[in-house]
Order: structure tokens, then C-alpha cells, then sequence
């Protein structure tokens, strides 16, 4: 009487099954989750890089909005405070 094993390996080498072998299933799923590994950690050094530029990007817009502001609030300053201060020193 023929075993279950000997039969299934001589199907096998044959060539009457085809398939994958459960430690051939191992190792790709191993070598898959290495890979998932490396992208992810890939990914986290792109995401800090993002966000540090990000944070760069917007601090050069204030400053691009910020010193034309700075220059109307000083004309505006200069332009009314200066006849301002002149009404209240005539009036004292």
C-alpha cells in the first residue's frame, strides 16, 4: 500500500500538481513584509522632509506679506499720527 506522501510526490514529479509549497509561501510572504518594511520606512523620512518644507514655504510667505505691512502701517503712522499729535499739542 502506497502512502499518502509517496503518492502526492510522485503527482508531483510527474508534473500532475501544480502549486506552491507551503515553505515557498513562507518565503515570499517574509520577503514581502520586508519590502512593506523598507517603503514604510521610506515613507516616514518623505513625510518629515514634506513637512519641514512646508513649514519653510510658509514662514517665507509671512515674511514676503509681513514686510509690506510693517511699511503701510509706518506710512499710515507717520502720515496721521504726526498731524494728530499736532491737533492735541495745539489744543493743550
Amino acid at each position: 500500500m502506497i502512502s499518502t506522501y509517496q503518492r502526492l510526490q510522485r503527482q508531483r514529479d510527474a508534473g500532475e500538481i501544480d502549486g506552491f509549497t507551503l515553505i515557498e509561501l513562507l518565503i515570499v510572504i517574509v520577503v514581502l513584509g520586508i519590502l512593506a518594511a523598507v517603503v514604510i520606512f521610506a515613507l516616514g523620512g518623505i513625510t518629515a522632509r514634506a513637512l519641514w518644507l512646508h513649514a519653510r514655504l510658509t514662514a517665507q510667505q509671512f515674511r514676503r506679506l509681513w514686510r509690506p505691512l510693517m511699511r503701510r502701517i509706518r506710512r499710515f503712522s507717520l502720515t496721521c499720527l504726526v498731524p494728530a499729535l499736532s491737533l492735541l499739542s495745539r489744543h493743550q
